[in-house]
C-alpha cells in the first residue's frame, strides 16, 4: 500500500505512507487529491483517488468579558418638613457584592448655604439649621477597590408658622418707696398702709410700649420688706424684696385683656421666715406656694382666657395666717385655638432617639412627666434660649441658659405643663432645633 499526493498545496504530512488508514496533518486551505496504490502477491496493482477540501474555519469566540463591577448607593427617600422644625435625618445605604464599602461622604448639590451635617461621613447623619427652601443632598460611597457610586435625595423645607415673641407685662409690687426702677418692669405702688381696692394705671409691656392691662388688688393690709435675703431666682431680687400681705381672702383682677386670647400668668410670693403658704386660684385651678423664704417656686397658670369684658380674676388665700404677693408676669400668647396667620403647627419630621450614638441633639424621656433632658453635642456656645409652644402656636414656657462649646446637658422642668403635645425649640445664635414631645 502506498499513498501519494496527486494535486493540491504542498503543505501536508502523512504519519505513514504504507498503511491503509494514515493520518494527514498540517493541511492548509485548498483542494487536495490523494491516491492510494495497492499491489497483490502476483504483482497486480490498483489505485484510487480521494479529494479533501480544506476551507478557512470560523475562529473561536473571544472569552466572555469579566462581570461588571456593581456598586450601588441609595440616599433614601425624599423628605418634607415645615418650620420651626429645621432638622432632618438622612439615611443612606450601599451595596458592593464581594467587596467592602470603605467610605461614605455627604455633600450638598443644590439649595441654600444654611445647613449643617452632624457628620458628613456618617451613613445616617442629621442635617440642621435648614431654612425654607428645597435642598438636594448627595451621598457618594466607595468600595475597597476604588469603585464609587452616588445617589441624591431632596429635602423640602416649608415655611412655618410665624411665631412672634409674645407680649409680656412684668409687675413689681412695692409700698410707698424704693421702687425697682427697671425699664422692663412696672412698679405698682399699693401703699404701705392697709387699703382696699388698690388700682393700678395702665401697665407697659416689657419692650416699653403701653398696654391696656390694669390691675386691682381687693385688699392689702401692708407691705413687708424682705431686706436683701433673696437672690435672683424666679424673679429679680428687687421684685422679691417687697411683698403685699393680708389675712383675709382677697383677689387681684386684671382688666384690659383681649377676649379670646390665651394668657400665661406667673405669680411671685415670698416672705422672709414667715412659715406661711399662699393659695392662688383661677377658676378651678388652685396652686399652693410655700411663701416662706421662697425664691424659686412660683404659681404658673397656663392657657388662660379673659371673659367677654377682658377681665381675669385670681383669688388668694392664706393657708395659716398671711397670704403674700410680690409681683407677677402676664404673657400674651396667640388667639385661643389658633396660631399666627391661622396656620397649624407642623409635625416634627423625626426625633432622634436618645440612645443613638453620635446624635447631635437629644431630648428625653419622651413622653415626659416631670422634666426633660436636653443634650447638645456641637460647637455652639453662648446664650441658649429654650421655648415651649403649645399646639396653638403660643409660647407657654421660656428658659434662658448658657451653652458651652462641647457637650451640654440641661434639665428642663415640665411638671407644671398640662397633658398634651408640645413643641420645644432651642436656639443658640443662628443654630436652632425643634422637637415634638408629649406631656403625660
Amino acid at each position: 500500500t502506498t499513498w501519494t499526493k496527486v494535486s493540491g498545496p504542498t503543505t501536508f504530512t502523512f504519519n505513514a505512507l504504507n498503511i491503509l488508514n494514515p493520518i494527514i496533518t498540517l493541511l492548509v486551505q485548498g483542494s487536495y487529491t490523494f491516491r492510494v496504490t495497492v499491489t497483490d502477491n502476483k504483482g497486480a496493482t490498483a489505485s484510487d483517488d480521494v479529494n479533501i477540501s480544506v476551507s478557512l474555519g470560523i475562529p473561536p469566540p473571544p472569552p466572555p468579558p469579566p462581570p461588571p463591577v456593581i456598586i450601588t448607593a441609595n440616599a433614601g427617600t425624599d423628605q418634607t418638613i415645615q418650620l420651626p422644625v429645621n432638622t432632618v435625618q438622612l439615611r443612606a445605604s450601599a451595596s458592593a457584592p464581594g467587596r467592602t464599602i470603605v467610605s461614605t461622604l455627604w455633600s450638598k448639590v443644590s439649595g441654600p448655604d444654611s445647613y449643617r451635617f452632624s457628620s458628613a461621613s456618617a451613613g445616617s447623619p442629621t442635617v440642621s439649621s435648614l431654612v425654607a427652601a428645597t435642598y438636594t443632598f448627595r451621598v457618594t460611597v466607595k468600595d475597597n477597590l476604588g469603585n464609587s457610586a452616588y445617589d441624591d435625595v431632596n429635602v423640602i423645607v416649608k415655611s412655618g408658622v410665624v411665631l412672634s415673641s409674645p407680649k409680656v407685662v412684668k409687675v413689681n409690687i412695692y409700698g410707698g418707696s424704693k421702687p425697682y426702677g427697671n425699664a422692663q418692669w412696672n412698679d405698682w405702688n399699693v401703699g404701705s398702709a392697709a387699703a382696699n381696692n388698690v388700682n393700678s394705671a395702665n401697665f407697659k409691656y416689657s419692650d416699653g410700649s403701653v398696654s391696656t392691662v390694669k390691675a386691682s388688688l381687693s385688699q392689702s393690709i401692708g407691705v413687708a420688706d424682705n431686706m436683701t435675703s433673696f437672690n435672683n431666682g424666679m424673679a429679680p431680687s428687687e421684685v422679691l424684696k417687697f411683698t403685699s400681705y393680708a389675712t383675709s381672702n382677697r383677689s387681684m383682677t386684671l382688666t384690659g385683656l383681649t377676649a379670646g386670647r390665651i394668657y400665661t400668668l406667673e405669680v411671685y410670693s415670698s416672705r422672709k421666715n414667715s412659715g406661711n403658704s399662699t393659695i392662688f386660684a383661677i377658676g378651678s385651678t388652685r396652686i399652693t406656694v410655700n411663701s416662706s423664704n421662697n425664691s424659686s417656686s412660683k404659681a404658673v397658670f397656663q392657657n388662660l382666657t379673659a371673659d367677654v369684658n377682658g377681665r381675669l380674676v385670681m383669688n388668694m388665700e392664706a393657708v395659716s395666717l398671711y397670704s403674700y404677693i410680690n409681683g407677677f408676669t402676664l404673657i400674651e400668647n396667640g388667639a385661643a385655638g389658633t396660631t399666627a396667620r391661622g396656620e397649624s403647627l407642623p409635625e416634627v419630621a423625626e426625633t432622634i432617639a436618645a440612645e443613638e450614638t453620635g446624635a447631635e441633639t437629644e431630648l428625653y424621656p419622651n413622653p415626659v412627666q416631670n422634666q426633660v433632658v436636653l443634650k447638645i453635642r456641637n460647637k455652639t456656645e453662648g446664650k441658649m434660649k429654650v421655648q415651649v409652644y403649645n399646639m396653638a402656636g403660643a409660647v407657654i414656657k421660656e428658659f434662658n441658659y448658657t451653652k458651652t462649646p462641647s457637650v451640654s446637658q440641661t434639665y428642663i422642668p415640665m411638671a407644671d405643663l398640662q397633658k398634651g403635645q408640645y413643641v420645644l425649640r432651642v436656639q443658640v445664635g443662628d443654630w436652632t432645633k425643634s422637637f415634638k414631645f408629649i406631656k403625660l
